[in-house]
């Protein structure tokens, strides 16, 4: 087993990031801004791998950061944001891990050969994680308990299925599935074990990486349209009350990977619309986008 180890940069790291995203190599980062709402973590390329940061301060870049000898991507708070689980590349393949939210407690939940693959999601509870994984030749949804045991299957068939997302009231789980062709947005009821699609598809589009809002009352997710050969991605979020969808970003970029504030009330999303991915924050009242973290260094799939 290979070692690893948990480095905390600060004043080295602020150092490093400020060097890479001052005018001499791209935009300015924004003026340091306090904002209670801001405890994101995310993935960044910065040493020829995906590292995972905390955001705690906009225009200041992480006091943390967890560094891993390879690839570490994905990571997703506990519904007490005192953990975050995420995958991380061990002997070629890719193992689900969880840790503390200063980066301390490494604990590996699974240890075959299997790649592991986070999104993962939570229970409300915050003693099971359920995952997508490859075990069976494609892509299944399986749960894990944070102690590593109990590993059992949950989706298992045919089609593959992805990025599930379990609801706040921990009664269903939303996820993306293959099974009528294309990736689109299914539902499992856990009492009844009913299966349906969240909303009529179009025939034109494909479906990816729902997000549920705090209050359980809206979808977001992102969203490719047949033709645009995967560059044009933009992000949705439907009414589940209403069944009413509302096209929010719509940049002629690869926008993915939404997900709601704590409060409902912004989107965090990644953008790769300056060459780049960043991390920009949609403002649902004022109907705004703004960037969080541009630069030269690629950022992506953050959650708060």
């Amino acid at each position: 087993m290979k070692n690893v180890h948990f480095i905390r940069w600060r004043q080295i790291l602020v150092a490093f990031l400020v060097l890479c995203t001052g005018s001499s190599c791209g935009a300015p980062p924004p003026s340091p801004k306090s904002d209670s709402d801001l405890n994101i973590l995310f993935q960044i390329r910065i040493r020829e791998q995906y590292d995972i940061l905390c955001l705690k301060t906009e225009g200041v870049y992480p006091d943390s950061l967890c560094i891993l000898p390879e690839e570490s991507v994905a990571p997703v708070w506990s519904p007490d944001r005192s953990r975050f689980v995420f995958s991380h590349e061990r002997d070629r393949h890719f193992a689900l891990a969880i840790a503390d939210a200063d980066g301390g407690n490494l604990q590996y939940l699974t240890s075959d050969t299997a790649d592991n693959f986070n999104i993962a999601s939570w229970f409300p509870s915050g003693d099971s994680i359920v995952f997508s994984t490859n075990r069976n030749g494609n892509k299944d949804l399986y749960t894990i308990r944070t102690d590593g045991s109990g590993l059992a299957p949950l989706l298992a068939d045919s089609a593959d299925e992805w990025h599930p997302v379990i609801t706040p009231d921990g009664r269903r789980m939303v996820y993306v599935s293959d099974a009528t062709g294309r990736p689109r947005i299914w539902a499992l009821d856990f009492a009844s074990q009913k299966r349906v699609l969240v909303f009529k598809p179009d025939s034109l589009t494909a479906e990816f990486e729902p997000a549920i809002s705090p209050d359980g009352l809206y979808l977001a997710y992102s969203r490719v349209v047949r033709g645009d050969n995967a560059r044009n991605f933009d992000i949705v979020v439907y009414d589940l009350v209403k069944n009413t969808a509302d096209l929010i970003i719509t940049d002629p970029a690869m926008d993915r990977y939404p997900r709601f504030s704590q409060d409902g009330k912004k989107i965090l999303f990644h953008s790769n619309r300056t060459g780049v991915n960043a991390l920009y924050i949609y403002d649902r009242d004022s109907r705004t986008t703004r960037p969080l973290n541009v630069g030269t260094l690629n950022s992506a799939y953050g959650d708060w």
